[in-house]
């Protein structure tokens, strides 16, 4: 097991530092993780999505 935080693991736009190109990297813990990570993987989506939030 690796830990790792998101900024590392997705330090740029389209870019995983975790594993090879054809590996699946798995993500445990919250849906706002998740949401935190395609906020860094395809930051042009994320207008708007911040009405997602619950607080």
């Amino acid at each position: 097991m690796i830990r790792s935080t998101v900024e590392e693991l997705f330090p740029a736009p389209l870019t995983c530092s975790a594993g090879g190109p054809d590996d699946v990297i798995v993500l445990t813990g919250s849906i706002y993780l998740l949401g935190e990570v395609l906020c860094r993987l395809e930051p042009h989506l994320g207008p708007g999505e911040g009405r997602l939030q619950d607080f």
